[in-house]
């Protein structure tokens, strides 16, 4: 359990749930041709909203690499407005052997607009300015840090991936 309070799988196995954590299950194959895109908004809504209530999430796919990344990838986009490189910069700077595939990363890096402005729609918050102030390479890597740790434990209130 590690505090984790909700979990977002993409691993497209079914296993018993824990009676300790919320679910989310989403259904995406790692192919560079799979559509990702179209499930971002959602993840990024149930970790936005878990992580505002004091929750923990992990998120996780097969190998720990390529969904899961992308998934947390998404959510920092979003909640830290990022550039899709930049999101998974931050990602590896946390789970060194992230590598969300080279679909997802082109879906993000086309999407980033407008699924900034979906997410922060869906979650009910206000568009961002189109130019935010950028952080510094630091701050987004403690950010990660907090949002994403390795082997699978939540840290403090944040995501993971395994």
């Amino acid at each position: 359990q590690h505090g984790v309070t909700h979990v977002v799988d993409a691993s497209g196995q079914r296993y018993e749930e824990g009676a300790y954590a919320e679910y989310m299950h989403v259904d995406v194959r790692d192919e560079l041709d799979a559509d990702i895109g179209s499930l971002l908004a959602g993840t990024t809504t149930f970790i936005r909203t878990a992580l505002a209530a004091g929750g923990a999430v992990l998120v996780h796919c097969e190998a720990g690499k390529s969904r899961s990344a992308a998934i947390v990838a998404a959510y920092l986009m979003a909640s830290e407005d990022l550039s899709a490189a930049a999101a998974v910069e931050s990602v590896r700077a946390a789970h060194p052997r992230a590598d969300p595939n080279a679909g997802f990363r082109k879906q993000a890096s086309s999407r980033r607009r407008r699924f900034s402005m979906s997410c922060s729609a869906a979650a009910g918050g206000a568009r961002r300015p189109e130019k935010a102030p950028r952080r510094s390479p630091r701050v987004d890597r403690a950010r990660a840090r907090r949002t994403h740790t390795h082997a699978g434990l939540a840290r403090r209130a944040g995501t993971s991936t395994v």
